[in-house]
């Protein structure tokens, strides 16, 4: 279904990527559900749950996606990013991504990777002051503070001091709060802050050749906005779960 619904599509929907693949609705070895062709290479789409999953076959580039719906640990495997990096590790100048929202702390894959990286946040300047700051949803909420031990640089946030303001009434409007000047920047400057926004690393000792990076939905400029993202949180804080759901995955 996965393979069908976003990797086919997506290559149907793209002439340059269409090009390269054969063709998607022919009966080949060449052109399968997991696995496929294209010009210089191939790729192979596999499942997380069982250790075999990672076994007989090298990649020069893996993609793990979603990892923190994954097991913790396979049963008699181990641990599952540690499995698929062994799928690299003799590739010279091989490359890993791993990408996810994060579910419970402590308990995250996404959240220990990240903590090993440079632990990188965007920054965007205020259209006042020209301060480079991170942009938090609240400095002061439970999502923008440390969240184990080893997170040190922090993981999500602790880095900001600005803060999201919204009519909590009826949310006609929303604006930024600038950390420094204390000014309000209003949503007509979004799409421009994130164009001229740089990232900021804060981990002054990761892990030797392991960058990461942290970004939530204020920086959504696709079918988003700050005054959407908050009328969602005033729906959704009205429940734990609902507003456990809005935390993981519009705001870490």
């Amino acid at each position: 279904e996965y393979s069908k619904a976003t990797i086919d599509s997506s290559i149907e929907a793209n002439d340059g990527l269409k090009s390269q693949f054969f063709q998607l609705k022919s009966r080949s070895k060449r052109n399968t559900l997991l696995y496929k062709e294209y010009v210089g290479g191939s790729y192979r789409l596999k499942g997380a749950n069982t250790p075999t999953s990672f076994s007989q076959y090298t990649a020069d580039i893996m993609l793990l996606d979603d990892v923190d719906r994954w097991k913790i640990t396979l049963r008699g495997g181990g641990d599952p990013i540690t499995l698929a990096e062994g799928r690299i590790s003799r590739v010279h100048d091989g490359k890993i991504f791993i990408a996810s929202n994060p579910t419970i702390s402590g308990a995250s894959l996404i959240e220990r990777e990240y903590a090993l990286g440079t632990q990188s946040h965007y920054t965007m300047q205020c259209p006042h002051c020209r301060h480079y700051q991170v942009f938090v949803f609240s400095p002061d909420s439970y999502f923008a503070k440390p969240t184990t031990d080893f997170c040190a640089p922090p993981v999500i946030g602790a880095i900001a001091g600005g803060w999201m303001e919204f009519d909590k009434d009826n949310c006609t409007w929303a604006a930024y709060r600038c950390e420094k000047c204390h000014k309000l920047i209003e949503e007509k400057y979004r799409t421009q802050l994130i164009a001229e926004g740089r990232w900021k690393t804060f981990n002054p000792k990761p892990s030797e050749g392991v960058l990461s990076y942290h970004f939530n939905e204020m920086l959504t400029t696709i079918n988003a906005s700050w005054l959407t993202l908050c009328k969602d949180f005033l729906l959704k804080k009205k429940n734990r779960e609902t507003l456990r759901t809005f935390i993981n995955e519009k705001l870490c």
